[in-house]
């Protein structure tokens, strides 16, 4: 470049610029060979013109920086929220190049060609609905390429926030093995009385025993409350016989009650699936609803009011056709970091089976 600006022609969404004057951006990482010389992308193209690097022309025309903004903002109606990431991380001291996601970003100081890229990034308007199927795709992509995903979120006054995303796998410190001990070791056919949205075990001895072996429900008056969630995994594991009333008059079976609680609560059927399969990796779940998600859960095989431990996930249930709304997003995984919790969605398919996504605050 020494002192005389490289002059690049836009054509289509990138700018061109000769071979012979754009090595100098070469070994800058910016850009990559083409047949007629070097192609930079819009957003590269858009950080050198701000600094005086390169000069733009089309048919002829010099674009200054205002003018080539606006022709890359039509051309791409995602080219000011890429800018924007764009000149952040290569303000400090990132080097980035284009990737199947959004960008490739190299290790600060590391060079292409010289070191591996560490990360890929997605970016997204805050006002942006983003399906959960996306997010899935970017991290299946970060896996076969073995590059941690990061999701940058740009809001409304140009400020990025950066999340780490990545498929999550988690289980109690017993799993597997802890649960069928659980389960064998459970009662059975113990009466419980349905009482609108919750049930009742009258049986106090059963009532503390269900409470301290698996930290079901909460005691009541020594009497064990159960929710919705914990009512249908106790009645399908046969651990309870569900009647309408204390008098046993009319009994309530599975497939009925799970109806009942879909017409009680339109999320009954995600918040079971993730119940059961959480249960079955040896966590214990209690409802998150404090926290605003489904649940929190504990990794201890065995929990009690009067001996508990810090719960470790908070899990939310979407279906795998959920759309984000971006501020729900970056309020819940806030919200986890600040109580010291990992901030999971279990992704329910349609074939019942479950996808771990988790959201991690990132600094970059």
């Amino acid at each position: 470049m020494k002192g005389e600006k490289i002059r690049g022609e836009l054509v289509g969404g990138s700018v061109i610029v000769p071979r012979a004057g754009g090595e100098e951006l070469d070994r800058k990482s910016f850009g990559r060979d083409c047949r007629e010389g070097i192609k930079l992308t819009l957003v590269e193209a858009a950080y050198l013109l701000s600094r005086g690097k390169i000069e733009v022309m089309e048919d002829g025309e010099r674009l200054g920086f205002e003018a080539f903004f606006e022709r890359a903002s039509a051309i791409d109606e995602t080219f000011t929220e890429r800018y924007i990431v764009y000149r952040d991380l290569r303000e400090r001291g990132y080097h980035i190049q284009p990737s199947p996601t959004d960008f490739r970003i190299y290790p600060r100081g590391g060079e292409p060609g010289r070191v591996a890229s560490r990360y890929l990034l997605h970016i997204i308007s805050e006002r942006e609905r983003t399906p959960i199927k996306k997010l899935l795709k970017c991290i299946e992509t970060g896996e076969n390429l073995k590059k941690e995903v990061i999701l940058a979120i740009v809001d409304e006054e140009s400020d990025i926030t950066f999340y780490k995303l990545k498929k999550s796998d988690p289980r109690g410190k017993e799993a597997g093995r802890m649960e069928d001990l659980k389960r064998r070791a459970l009662p059975h056919g113990v009466n419980a009385t349905l009482l609108r949205d919750r049930t009742i075990i009258w049986n106090r001895e059963i009532s503390e025993e269900l409470h301290n072996q698996g930290f079901y429900g909460r005691l009541l008056e020594r009497y064990l409350q159960l929710s919705l969630v914990e009512t249908a995994y106790l009645l399908k594991n046969e651990t309870i016989t569900l009647y309408q009333e204390k008098s046993g008059r009319r009994r309530v079976r599975y497939a009925e009650f799970t109806e009942l609680a879909e017409r009680i609560e339109p999320d009954f059927r995600l918040k079971y699936l993730s119940y059961e399969d959480l249960r079955r990796r040896g966590l214990t779940p209690k409802t998150g609803f404090k926290f605003g998600a489904h649940f929190r859960t504990y990794r201890e095989p065995a929990i009690t009011m009067e001996r508990t431990t810090h719960s470790e996930y908070l899990i939310h249930a979407v279906p795998s056709d959920h759309a984000f709304q971006l501020s729900d997003f970056s309020r819940a995984a806030r919200l986890a970091h600040s109580v010291r919790k990992q901030m999971i969605y279990a992704v329910v398919k349609s074939d019942n089976t479950i996808t771990y996504l988790e959201v991690i605050r990132k600094k970059m």
